[in-house]
């Protein structure tokens, strides 16, 4: 999910990114598809189906709560003292860690669900049943950032002083014009809990305290950006991670986030390529350059320039540049699938382009060719994409390609979505400015932290 911050220079505030890093041996944070059988907002008439076809549907309006909704991934993490778990999505397109807050006026003004650019809102409704609000007055360790703090700054625009307190009050965009409000803070973040027995607390994390939220509905209990810009949970972390997300229809499955020495790529297969400069107000981004495809192995034709893609976990499908690579894409995976003998399904929408009817295939993924990247940067690495990573069954015996076009309305920026990031271990260094790619099992791969780590304790 793209954030449309203009942090122009802020990656020079050092001072944002001194928190202290929680350890050598790094640590693995939880992550839980959102409709998830272990997730509270997991809605059990909602079929695999459903889900897809609500995404796909909806591909051609990013301000629906379901195109982001339905296939996010959830962080756990624990806040304040003494912790209250929530589950915020994770988000690699921004740049904020926030959480949806529930305050009241104090006597000293420390913090106030009416301060600052939230001047003329009501205290947010009783939360929904799934949803869990943050209380600041609930920790001891919670404490306001100044107006003259190094993220406060970061923000510049987007933040605002309030004159009686000089705290800091935020106002964070998003590209589809959803916003959040509310006051800059910081507070202990303890990390591991369910996921693992070895937690790992991080003191002072700065965050948004998020006394009201517009444009759309945010339906989880907040958002942990992991973006490059100097407010985001990587960037206050060591400046490493990992993730690796399990495929949307294990229903039992965790995902695994890593920071430090546990966010190393080292799968086999795995390749390497630099993060390449973004434009000023794609600033939190983490683009990569592709310099071809392939399809069952064999190039495509007419995808030899280098085009710059945007890897982003909040995002749902994958958006790319019709004439450099979507267009000979989908002639391409057409031509092999066609002549595989798969009868062709009409679009159940206009986005989508390409569909099969596969009421009669008992093995679907066994009929959907690989789609492998070839990277930039002089490397020459490849990147195989699952075949759950390019088409969804939208509907029982309907298989569509999870790919569209980019377009200056509705995503003007060429995208790597969470779909495509299915079965995919990928490694994030900062200071390195690369970004590592590995097909793996993410699903055995989580299990199998869980369980060395239970090992170790």
């Amino acid at each position: 999910m793209e954030a449309t911050l203009l942090l122009a220079g802020v990656l020079l505030l050092a001072g944002v990114c001194g928190a202290a890093y929680p350890g050598d041996g790094g640590f693995s944070v939880e992550l839980i598809h959102r409709d998830s059988i272990k997730s509270p907002f997991h809605d059990p008439k909602l079929t695999r189906h459903d889900r897809a076809r609500a995404a796909a549907l909806l591909a051609s309006d990013v301000s629906s709560d379901l195109f982001y909704g339905d296939f996010e991934y959830l962080a756990a993490v624990n806040v304040g003292t003494p912790p209250v778990r929530f589950l915020a999505v994770a988000d690699t397109g921004s740049d904020l860690v926030w959480l949806k807050c529930n305050t009241t006026q104090n006597n000293n003004g420390i913090v106030s669900s009416d301060s600052g650019n939230n001047s003329n809102s009501s205290p947010p409704p009783p939360p929904p049943e799934a949803v869990v609000y943050f209380n600041p007055f609930d920790s001891s360790s919670y404490s306001r950032v100044g107006c003259d703090g190094p993220s406060c700054l970061a923000l510049a625009t987007n933040a605002s002083c309030n004159g009686d307190s000089h705290a800091c009050d935020f106002r964070y965009s998003y590209r589809d014009g959803a916003s959040a409000t509310g006051l800059l803070a910081a507070d202990t973040f303890t990390f591991g809990g369910n996921i693992n027995n070895d937690t790992t607390s991080t003191a002072s994390i700065d965050f948004g305290c998020a006394t009201g939220t517009a444009g759309r509905e945010f339906q989880a209990d907040g958002m942990v950006g992991l973006g490059a810009g100097p407010l985001s949970l990587a960037s206050q972390l060591g400046r490493k991670f990992s993730f690796c997300l399990t495929a949307y229809d294990i229903d039992d499955a965790s995902s695994i986030l890593n920071f430090g020495a546990r966010a190393v790529v080292s799968d086999p297969g795995a390749a390497t390529t630099p993060l390449i400069a973004s434009s000023s107000n794609a600033a939190a981004y983490y683009a990569i350059s592709i310099d071809s495809l392939k399809v069952a192995g064999q190039p495509v034709p007419g995808t030899t320039s280098v085009s710059k893609v945007i890897v982003d976990t909040g995002t749902v499908l994958t958006f790319l540049d019709r004439a450099a690579l979507l267009a000979p894409l989908t002639e391409s995976l057409a031509r092999v699938m066609d002549g595989a003998g798969l009868p062709r399904a009409p679009p159940p929408d206009e986005t989508l382009e390409l569909c099969y009817d596969v009421s009669r295939v008992k093995d679907v993924d066994g009929v959907i060719p690989d789609v492998t990247l070839v990277l930039g940067g002089g490397g020459g690495g490849e990147v195989r994409l699952t075949g759950e990573g390019t088409f969804v069954l939208v509907k029982e015996g309907v298989l569509c390609l999870a790919v569209v076009t980019t377009s200056p309305e509705l995503q003007p920026l060429s995208v790597l979505g969470n779909v495509a990031l299915q079965d995919l271990h990928v490694g994030i260094d900062l200071d390195a400015r690369t970004a590592t790619f590995a097909t793996a099992n993410c699903d055995s791969s989580s299990r199998a932290t869980v369980n060395s780590v239970a090992a170790d304790v």
